[in-house]
């Protein structure tokens, strides 16, 4: 596996507190360390992938908090590795899915 350089920006869901969320911190770690190794980014032909990831507490669960990332090249938006979803649980088990440009 190749290291992948990523750039996250990340916002809070609007109307959520940062401060409240549930493993906020260690969260966004294992987040980025699962997406540099996920398939889809490293097959990517960009050498710098750089998202915006809005972040917030799962309306559903709790103990979830869920990311949803999109690449900040807009002309990038059909690429597989441009557009994704995960969540992580309360044991910091981080689930991420691509949309292939859905």
């Amino acid at each position: 596996m190749e290291f992948r350089p990523l750039q996250l920006h990340w916002f809070v869901a609007p109307g959520q507190n940062e401060d409240e969320l549930p493993n906020k911190d260690a969260c966004v770690i294992r987040l980025t360390g699962k997406l540099m190794a996920e398939p889809a980014v490293q097959a990517s032909p960009i050498g710098e992938l750089e998202f915006r990831v809005v972040y917030g507490q799962s309306t559903e669960m709790a103990e979830i908090l869920e990311f949803k990332g999109i690449c900040e090249d807009d002309a990038l938006q059909n690429n597989v590795e441009c557009q994704w979803s995960a969540t992580c649980d309360s044991q910091l088990n981080i689930v991420v899915k691509f949309h292939n440009g859905e």
